[in-house]
């Protein structure tokens, strides 16, 4: 995986459980699963570490936590610097990514655009376009 690849996969990733975070887990694990709730929460306290190095990547993160998707994009962009800049936290970053991929359950899948189609785990996806033709 890319660094940009797991920077996005992150932030899709943590989007559904943000307004959770905070909250106590009991509840939250029996939406999510116990295992994915974990290796989520695990995941958002390594970027949550990291990014207590400078002003600028906590306050984006508050954000984050506030209004997730909003601020997704900026989390992002932070997340590819950092993990550029840090192998040992894109070691880390990547094996959580893994290990979240591999769960039972998957969090979630996001496509934008024209014509797009997705498949994981040795499925596949096909797009059928049908145009009429304007005469």
């Amino acid at each position: 995986m890319s660094i940009p690849e797991i920077a996005a996969f992150v932030a899709t990733a943590l989007v559904p459980i943000m307004p959770y975070i905070g909250k106590a887990g009991e509840e939250i694990a029996k939406k999510f699963g116990n295992e994915v709730w974990d290796k989520g929460k695990a995941l958002y306290q390594a970027i949550k570490k990291k990014f207590q190095s400078d002003d600028k990547s906590k306050q984006t993160l508050k954000l984050f936590e506030e209004d997730p998707e909003t601020f997704k994009t900026a989390i992002e962009k932070i997340l590819i610097q950092k993990l550029s800049e840090d192998g040992d936290f894109q070691a880390d970053v990547q094996k959580l990514v893994e290990q979240i991929q591999k769960s039972e359950k998957s969090i979630q899948q996001l496509a934008v655009g024209n014509y797009i189609a997705q498949a994981s785990d040795h499925s596949t996806a096909t797009v059928q376009i049908n145009e009429s033709k304007k005469q």
